[in-house]
């Protein structure tokens, strides 16, 4: 078959089910003798099929997922299909030995209509995090404060407010920056995503559309598999075309002690900051306790500004919010620019360092098989 120009791939000109023709056209990447042992997923309960390199059965796999926010999956889909190109000289692939999973789109409405969000406007990342027991302003001066700081961005820019503009935008937040302080303003967070189903980052599993349906395909992947290591690609935070490698410890690490050293790959960062985050109800981390207990790692390539990202998910989810159809096209528009850059440079980088992190973790799962020693990879 053809196979798309993947830089220029224009998703939203597909038509719900073509999606499934995406699956064929990331099959065909894959060249040579492994060809053979690439295969096509089953699509499941709206998610497009996935597709698996190598035996099914394999005791170690590498499964990697893109679009969970699905404006994201966009660079998510470029990078599964040039890491796919680049399979065929791993011959362990056709041993048998380890398999690739490569699953995409996973908010497939986000993804075909470039919003972080899917169809019930809920982050699909964090309704897979456990709520947090903190839901209001309660008692405690750190529970007040940091909802506090929550509340006052939805008074600002909730749908009950005018639409966003940039001077408005940077004026609030100097203001609660200097009100509250970064600390609060950031883990504000959890209570804020539990308690405003019209604001960003709103987590809510019973609305969620999909949740269910990963968590199955991620059990179907994982299922008799001694080692799996999942990387979940995201974009949008961290500086332009550098890939940040935000890696929890686990039972993979402990099976092989290299797997930090492998990591630090060129552009790449472990980022022990903001681990953290997934532990208080953030959103790094949470789709990883669905393959629990194997090791899970989310890989993100920063893209603009910190501003800009923050700035344009108020614009986009105000106007949908608001039912603003043209405005809201424009935002989407804007949103799409700022998750995936057009620029060739943008593009060569992230590719590059991506391709070197999904590298590095297939060569780590290779290694835990001790007679593989001296053996080609």
């Amino acid at each position: 078959m053809t196979l798309p120009n993947w830089d220029l791939l224009d998703t939203t000109s597909l038509p719900c089910g073509r999606l499934e023709s995406l699956a064929d056209a990331l099959c065909a990447s894959v060249t040579g003798p492994l060809a053979a042992q690439c295969a096509r997923l089953s699509p499941h309960e709206g998610l497009p099929p996935g597709v698996v390199v190598g035996s099914p059965r394999a005791s170690r796999r590498l499964v990697v997922t893109s679009g969970l926010h699905g404006v994201e999956g966009r660079f998510g889909l470029l990078l599964q299909a040039r890491f796919l190109e680049q399979l065929a000289k791993y011959e362990a692939l056709e041993r048998g030995d380890v398999a690739v999973v490569v699953l995409f789109a996973l908010n497939r409405s986000g993804f075909l209509n470039a919003r972080r969000w899917c169809d019930a406007n809920t982050d699909l990342n964090r309704a897979f995090a456990r709520p947090t027991t903190q839901t209001s302003e309660t008692t405690g001066n750190e529970s007040a404060g940091t909802h506090g700081a929550w509340k006052s961005l939805y008074q600002a820019f909730g749908p009950a407010a005018p639409s966003p503009s940039l001077p408005r935008f940077l004026g609030a937040s100097v203001k609660n920056i200097l009100h509250y302080g970064w600390r609060n303003l950031f883990e504000g967070l959890p209570q804020g995503q539990d308690v405003y189903p019209d604001f960003i980052f709103f987590r809510d599993p019973a609305r969620a559309v999909g949740v269910e349906a990963i968590r199955t395909r991620l059990a179907e992947v994982s299922a008799g598999a001694s080692e799996l290591l999942h990387i979940d690609l995201h974009t949008g935070l961290g500086r332009a075309g550098e890939a940040k490698l935000l890696a929890p410890t686990g039972p993979l690490v402990a099976a092989c002690g290299e797997l930090g050293s492998a990591y630090a790959a060129p552009g790449t960062l472990v980022d022990g900051e903001r681990r953290r985050w997934s532990e208080i109800g953030g959103g790094r981390g949470d789709v990883e306790r669905a393959l629990s207990p194997y090791e899970g790692a989310v890989l993100e390539f920063g893209t603009v500004s910190g501003l800009r990202v923050f700035f344009s998910l108020l614009q986009e989810n105000h106007s949908f919010q608001c039912d603003d159809v043209a405005a809201n096209f424009e935002h989407r528009t804007a949103l799409l620019q700022n998750f995936f850059p057009v620029a060739p440079q943008w593009r060569a980088q992230a590719t590059q360092a991506g391709l070197g992190v999904l590298a590095r973790a297939l060569k780590t799962l290779m290694r835990l098989r001790p007679e593989s020693q001296g053996q080609e990879i």
